[in-house]
């Protein structure tokens, strides 16, 4: 089992990965639930680069149903 550091250092090379990406790219809807459900902060001005992404993050839409949120 990975320790709680490891995960936090994960989850922290993660979000520095998603903030890299383009809200248009391939890991929009990573970077849209990560925020959506809480897992991982500081990606919300992501979100804000699309209109339409924006707009569901304002309205409370998520795309799947997820149990650990």
């Amino acid at each position: 089992m990975r320790s709680v550091p490891s995960i936090k250092s994960t989850i922290d090379s993660l979000k520095t990965e998603l903030k890299n990406e383009n809200i248009y790219g391939d890991k929009w809807l990573l970077i849209y639930e990560a925020t959506f459900n809480g897992w991982i902060t500081g990606l919300k001005s992501k979100l804000n680069e699309s209109k339409f992404l924006k707009s569901m993050y304002d309205n409370e839409h998520g795309f799947y149903l997820s149990p650990i949120s």
